[in-house]
């Protein structure tokens, strides 16, 4: 290669300079026998030669004028091309790439061709080559004008207005986005996810949504925190190395920039909370969850799970009763009173009630869980707390829910309950009426109108809602349209059941792109987001 290379010369220098009979003689002579005229860089350099691009030396034209500007460059601009040494590009000043540049003289307007950059980072696979930067810099170096420019990939333009008389191109290289994906979710009773509102903290800054966009030249040191007074951890993935269940933090192993990590989730379970009404201040000696004191706090027994037993200690003359929860046995009696002992059922809902009332024939008050019990005597004036009332006086009992919550039956009006029966009757049905008539917190929602693969309509009562919707009663229903966008994906029916696929298949009939599903609201919705698409059973197309 070196010999073409010195052929290459001595003939250019023989073209510029040598008589008729030297070119017509020896040099042919040469490029017969040495095969240069095949060679490329031969073509290139007498490519450049018929262009009259290079001088009399046989040096680039471009690179003599760009020492200063001169009259017959009047008006052009000084243009020079900075090296990144992330990103590698080539710039030249014909279309066909024929001629490469480093520096050269162009009018406003003019085009620069350029190969396709290409980027690299030892850090990151996920560094791309980016748009480029037109620099203009006074006689002192300082920077007097600065643009960044996208280009199509294969052509610059010098700008149209360019005032300046000299500018610098930078090839610039972006640092794309990593993004991970947060879950904290809890199970349901049909194994559906519902995800949490628990602090990420990644790298120092907080999240609380789904994801995290994170620089990708950044190593993860991700962390996680939740309310142990609420929630109870049961598993991550991946595993955390460190968990701490009296501060509810959770932290994760580091992660370097090129680790192809990018999804963290924790399952949490969340905390039952019994509300003890009556007169637990009167009756109540102590409680014990699975034969270990229990945290009651504000007439309330605190960090329940399903399935836990829950003992209730009271005085004699004091009964416990429940409709929530399952009752194991007659009571027992000690030397401090009447043990009563239930089980957590598995499909407890939340906030479940315990009533202890004293086992009187008088009118005792009772307290129940955010609502007012009060009895109306037949002269319409309130009975008073140990009032003696014959047994067949007719009484009204009301019960009445505090702003923000509702009580459940069929018997409701207005949000109240009026019942009027003799004293006698209500004595033996007081415990089964409050117990029957849940006190309930009303429950407010957000909802999502766009999931990972399409989007999500909703309506209420044949009402469209969207965003948040307060005022929700368990056992109410959200109807959700989704609609498919993600070509890659399609519905499924979500079982292997025959009859679960024929209606998948008569609704795929009447429209391919969307469905019709109901959220059932419940309880523990309250304060989350719902999206339609996690309602919707939805499959990759080939899996």
């Amino acid at each position: 290669m070196q010999w073409k290379k010195a052929l290459t010369v001595l003939v250019a220098a023989l073209a510029m300079n040598g008589c008729a009979a030297l070119k017509s003689g020896l040099q042919t002579k040469i490029l017969e026998e040495s095969g240069l005229a095949d060679d490329p860089d031969y073509q290139r350099y007498m490519t450049l030669l018929d262009q009259e691009l290079l001088d009399e030396t046989g040096i680039y034209l471009e690179t003599e004028t760009a020492a200063g500007p001169n009259t017959e460059n009047e008006g052009r601009i000084h243009v020079t091309f900075a090296q990144n040494p992330r990103v590698r590009a080539r710039f030249y000043l014909d279309a066909e790439k024929t001629v490469p540049v480093t520096e050269c003289d162009l009018n406003p307007g003019d085009q620069i061709y350029i190969d396709t950059p290409v980027a690299s980072h030892p850090a990151t696979d996920l560094f791309s080559a980016g748009s480029f930067r037109l620099v203009s810099y006074d006689s002192e170096y300082n920077e007097v004008y600065s643009e960044v420019i996208e280009s199509d990939g294969s052509t610059i333009t010098i700008p149209e207005n360019c005032p300046w008389p000299q500018l610098s191109v930078q090839p610039l290289g972006n640092y794309d986005s990593r993004v991970v994906y947060l879950s904290d979710y809890i199970l349901d009773e049909e194994g559906r996810r519902h995800e949490q509102a628990g602090e990420w903290i990644v790298n120092e800054t907080v999240f609380t949504e789904t994801s995290a966009d994170i620089p990708s030249s950044m190593d993860l040191d991700p962390a996680y925190q939740y309310d142990p007074g609420v929630y109870r951890f049961i598993s991550s993935d991946p595993e955390a190395y460190l968990l701490d269940e009296k501060t509810g933090v959770i932290r994760f192993a580091h992660e370097d920039a090129l680790s192809e990590l990018n999804r963290y989730e924790i399952e949490l379970q969340k905390y039952l909370n019994v509300h003890l009404s009556g007169s637990p201040a009167e009756g109540l000696v102590s409680a014990s969850v699975n034969g270990a004191p229990a945290w009651i706090e504000e007439n309330t027994v605190r960090k329940i799970l399903r399935e836990d037993r829950l003992s209730i200690l009271v005085n004699e003359g004091y009964k416990v009763t429940s409709k929530d929860l399952a009752a194991k046995g007659e009571p027992e009696k000690t030397e401090e009173g009447y043990l009563y002992s239930f089980d957590v059922p598995q499909d407890a809902e939340a906030d479940p009630c315990i009533l202890i009332r004293k086992d009187t024939d008088s009118w005792q008050p009772l307290s129940v869980w955010h609502a007012e019990l009060s009895l109306i005597r037949s002269d319409g004036k309130e009975a008073e707390e140990g009032e003696a009332i014959d047994p067949a006086e007719t009484v009204r009992l009301r019960l009445i829910p505090e702003e923000g919550y509702y009580i459940s039956g069929s018997d409701i009006e207005n949000n109240m309950l009026e019942k009027e029966m003799t004293f006698e009757e209500y004595l033996g049905s007081v415990d089964d009426i409050i117990n029957s008539h849940k006190i309930s917190r009303f429950i407010s929602v957000k909802l999502a109108d766009t999931g990972e693969h399409g989007t999500c309509e909703y309506s209420l009562n044949k009402e469209p809602v969207s965003e948040t919707v307060s005022g929700l009663k368990a056992g109410d229903r959200i109807k959700v349209k989704y609609t498919l966008t993600d070509k890659n994906w399609k519905f499924d029916s979500g079982s292997d059941d025959v009859l679960s696929n024929l209606i998948e298949l008569v609704q795929s009939v009447f429209s391919r792109s969307s469905r019709t599903v109901y959220i059932h609201v419940n309880a523990e919705m309250d304060g989350e987001t719902l999206n339609g698409e996690d309602y919707t059973f939805i499959r990759k197309r080939g899996s």
